[in-house]
């Protein structure tokens, strides 16, 4: 997919009264998430090396660059490319494009409101992040899916509304947000304010349904209170489960985002290491 230079500068650098705006010095190799000292040692290396280049970061870790290209959009297109192959399934985005970082999205902690005010004053994702639009014709499930559950989802789910990138931004930043549920195990980072709660999504153990429940009325007593599930991507069900379980329980406001956290971090939107 081509994605010109100018749209990682649209989106990701649109102004923000907050301390969250001010990008990272394109000099300081501190400032880059996630990576290890490998992955520094090797920012240095790009910024000494020749245009048009990218820099990208993936939220297991890994890193990639590639230099010496005809265009900048060329640079990105063959970073991400190596950066996907040594990812190992974790989603990656462009961390500096040339001589500019293009992503205020990490390693910031933000109060509630700082976050919201920082989603509002943010440009709308201009497209569908990490194929969450993507209909593989997989039928509804009304029942939890116990296994195979990395595998491709349907594109809606009974009883629950699905939010894109777009959709969810908008939601967290207005006054009636959702509360957020991560349910990835052991997530590295996560949507600022996110509960995590694996179990929700995985656990089909006797007693899950009542744990789940009672982890619900926990962060929702209030069963009209929105909430918003998510894992790993469009082919997670975890997530979906989650949903149906929320739904299962009484709550009538469940919201599905089903590009999750690959979705997410590929918009540049914030995230909040754990």
């Amino acid at each position: 997919m081509k994605v010109h230079p100018k749209l990682f500068l649209a989106l990701l650098g649109a102004a923000c009264p907050c301390a969250f705006a001010q990008p990272a010095d394109i000099g300081d190799a501190s400032r880059i998430p996630f990576v290890d000292q490998s992955g520094r040692d090797a920012y240095l290396k790009y910024l000494e090396s020749r245009t048009h280049k990218a820099y990208a970061v993936c939220l297991g870790g890994a890193w990639a660059y590639q230099s010496g290209r005809d265009s900048a959009d060329a640079a990105i297109a063959a970073t991400l490319d190596v950066a996907r192959k040594n990812a190992k399934g974790f989603p990656c985005a462009v961390y500096a494009i040339d001589g500019q970082v293009v992503t205020r999205a990490y390693l910031q902690k933000l109060s509630p409101g700082e976050f919201r005010k920082a989603l509002a004053a943010m440009e709308p994702p201009a497209r569908a992040y990490a194929d969450e639009n993507r209909d593989a014709g997989v039928p509804v499930q009304r029942v939890l899916r116990e296994q195979k559950l990395h595998a491709p989802t349907p594109t809606d789910v009974p009883g629950a509304r699905v939010l894109t990138t777009d959709g969810l931004r908008r939601a967290l930043a207005g006054a009636a947000h959702p509360l957020l549920v991560d349910v990835r195990p052991q997530p590295r980072a996560t949507i600022p304010g996110a509960h995590v709660n694996n179990a929700i999504g995985i656990d089909f153990s006797a007693g899950a349904e009542r744990a789940a429940a009672d982890f619900l009325a926990h962060i929702a007593p209030d069963k009209a209170t929105p909430i918003a599930f998510y894992c790993v991507n469009w082919e997670c069900w975890l997530s979906y489960n989650a949903a149906l379980r929320a739904v299962a329980a009484g709550y009538t406001s469940v919201y599905w985002y089903r590009g999750g956290i690959a979705a997410w971090f590929e918009a540049g939107l914030p995230l909040e290491p754990r």
